[in-house]
């Protein structure tokens, strides 16, 4: 047992004071872990009308560093490159030039919503599983006047001839030059649409464009089933394996990851509950 008996008074209070703001600063745990009562969990099952019985946790998720991407691996005992923003404009690229005039940006998001799960649990040897989800979301580019005008872009130009035909007749802001490009750049993505793009009222120079998130994630594996647990084998070498808790009562099912984990290892997600999904509408 520790004595406190010989501590000097200041000493003492420090430790107490320690002692309780450690207590006092611990976080809760955001999600509750679900039923585990296993059950049968083959069939096809998605969120219904249970889209707000899922849980999930806020999470910071830095865009990706390009500057070191394919960068060659490290020598042995050479210090790692030191993590930083890649960069403040987001790789915009604007100017004046009569074609290609906006190269970049790099779209990202954060925190986004899992707004959309499928799951789907065959039998069999060996019993395999197919997983579908989309993240959504709404974010937006603040781009600083910096950012608008460093590569000599201005205002009052004609529409880039690439966009000429989504374009309104010119002559156009910058916000309006940039826009078109924008909203291709996020097509091609294949994740990012309605792109909106206005001057910056707190910043006249420069502009804030909004878009909207649809990240569509599938995977396909198998599984094993030990009392009410999961385990996923998710196919690919990047992927590891992962483990679920699950509780099938009547129509519904509750999955959970082990632990405080990650369900499927899909960052924020930690709970869920399904229902049996529709039958896909026929090929028309």
């Amino acid at each position: 047992m520790v004595s406190f008996a010989s501590c000097p008074p200041a000493l003492l209070t420090l430790i107490v004071g320690s002692l309780t703001l450690s207590a006092g600063c611990s976080q809760p745990e955001v999600c509750s872990q679900l039923g585990a009562c296993g059950g049968d969990i083959v069939g096809a099952w998605d969120y219904g009308s249970n889209v707000g019985e899922s849980c999930e946790v806020d999470l910071y998720e830095p865009p990706s560093e390009t500057q070191l991407i394919n960068r060659p691996g490290q020598a042995a005992r050479a210090p790692q490159p030191e993590s930083s923003f890649y960069d403040w404009c987001s790789n915009l690229v604007v100017t004046s030039a009569a074609g290609d005039r906006v190269s970049g940006p790099s779209f990202t998001f954060e925190s986004a919503r899992y707004g959309s799960l499928r799951a789907e649990y065959r039998s069999g040897f060996p019993a395999s599983y197919e997983l579908q989800i989309i993240r959504t979301g709404t974010y937006y580019f603040n781009f600083s006047t910096s950012c608008m005008r460093q590569f000599g872009a201005v205002d009052g130009l004609a529409a880039d001839p690439k966009f000429a035909t989504t374009s309104p007749p010119g002559p156009l802001s910058l916000c309006q030059q940039l826009e078109p490009a924008l909203q291709a750049a996020g097509n091609n993505d294949g994740a990012y649409f309605n792109v909106r793009c206005v001057v910056d009222q707190t910043d006249p120079g420069g502009c804030v464009c909004r878009y909207d998130l649809r990240n569509v994630v599938t995977e396909s594996g198998t599984y094993l089933l030990h009392g009410s647990q999961v385990t996923h084998f998710p196919m690919g070498q990047s992927h590891l394996p992962n483990r679920a808790l699950f509780c099938r009562t009547g129509d519904r099912l509750q999955l959970s990851g082990t632990d405080g984990s990650f369900l499927y290892d899909k960052p924020g997600l930690r709970s869920v509950v399904l229902v049996p999904a529709a039958a896909p509408s026929p090929p028309p």
